[in-house]
């Protein structure tokens, strides 16, 4: 699962296979219209139609239009921007994800009243959010487009244009880049491997012992815990091939010390480093689900939890991080019932009180 942290907004996507890469890619001036075009060199040398379905599309979350009416309209492969149902899944699928976020060049959020003097009340707060469009059919420093919006108190998407300037926003927009093509060079240094690339290993015994010259693989060409069992082939790593003391801890591999080399009775406490034993040991897996829920008191999602995991579970309600009880008493609490689910087959959120609007949860299973 990979997963893409803004500010305080944390975005999930449903593959493995992809980079999605939060970038603050500059500032722009909010004017009174919607939507504000991005000039071309704030937003050089980026692509549009970056996807997180399947193993993901390379490019910025925006769809591509050619005319002002497939942008606007909300018919079938249109992208109703400006309207309350911005990038309808039954055309764009998990295009809700598609946000660019907006903050203040202090860091802080825009709520939705100081950029709009009629927005009021508990909507007032809101976090103006915007998807993003390209316009292949448009002039220069008018192709790429920001549309305007903010969920209200039921979780609705409202369109919003500003009667109310703001300058030096900071415009964070979600890149994608497929495993096929992801730029290494761009990222070295910030660059995490998704699971699938964690099991592109050697076979078993394809290092043989005539490819190593005597002594020539030290403690320091080994990286820790990449010497595993499968990775050496019978009887292939002599003793003239490992240089005297160069078998540190730090160099055996999680299971590569199989029960026949050790003495019994021999891995005692001393033996093992402090935090050796890493997250990656245990066999929990992250998730990320959203539904849309309407006067709901419960939801049950797709997987088990163990116990020991439910105090982890994160609910956001319309974008508000609700808070974990044991006892709930308010739509602001919720509790976990690791496996209260239909069936008792799957896990069960409770809340305090009946909720509305777009709800999510990241939890481990």
């Amino acid at each position: 699962m990979a997963q893409l942290k803004l500010a305080d907004d944390q975005i999930s996507f449903p593959s493995s296979r992809l980079f999605a890469i939060g970038l603050a890619i500059g500032t722009f001036n909010v004017i009174t219209a919607n939507p504000v075009n991005l000039s071309d060199s704030l937003m050089s040398g980026y692509s549009a139609g970056g996807s997180t379905a399947s193993t993901g599309t390379a490019g910025v979350m925006a769809a591509s239009f050619s005319t002002s009416g497939a942008e606007t309209g909300i018919g079938s492969g249109e992208g109703g921007l400006g309207t309350a149902t911005p990038y309808p899944a039954s055309d764009f699928g998990v295009v809700k994800y598609r946000v660019a976020q907006l903050k203040k060049i202090d860091g802080d959020k825009i709520g939705a009243a100081e950029l709009l003097s009629s927005v009021s009340g508990a909507d007032a707060a809101a976090p103006v959010f915007g998807f993003l469009a390209y316009r292949s059919d448009a002039s220069a420093n008018q192709k790429w487009r920001i549309w305007f919006y903010y969920l209200d108190s039921t979780g609705a998407y409202v369109p919003l244009t500003p009667d109310t300037s703001l300058n030096n926003a900071v415009l964070y927009i979600v890149n994608v880049a497929t495993m096929a093509n992801l730029p290494v060079a761009g990222f070295l240094g910030a660059v995490e491997i998704g699971q699938d690339l964690a099991t592109m290993v050697l076979g078993a015994g394809a290092v043989g012992a005539s490819n190593l010259a005597s002594d020539s693989v030290t403690t320091v060409k080994i990286l820790n815990a990449n010497v595993t069992t499968a990775k050496i082939a019978d009887a292939n790593v002599t003793t003239a091939k490992i240089l005297d003391a160069n078998v540190t801890a730090g160099k055996l591999a999680s299971d590569s010390v199989t029960t026949a080399k050790i003495l019994n009775a021999n891995v005692t406490t001393a033996k093992i480093a402090d935090d050796a034993v890493t997250l990656a040991k245990f066999g929990a897996r992250p998730e990320a689900e959203e539904t849309t829920l309407t006067a709901a008191t419960t939801w049950d999602l797709a997987h088990l939890i163990d116990a020991d995991h439910v105090k982890g579970v994160q609910i956001d309600v319309n974008m508000a991080t609700l808070h974990w009880s044991a006892s709930p008493s308010d739509s602001s609490h919720f509790s976990v019932s690791g496996n209260g689910g239909t069936g008792g087959l799957v896990a069960m959120v409770t809340f305090g009180a009946s909720v509305t609007g777009v709800v999510q949860a990241r939890y481990y299973y």
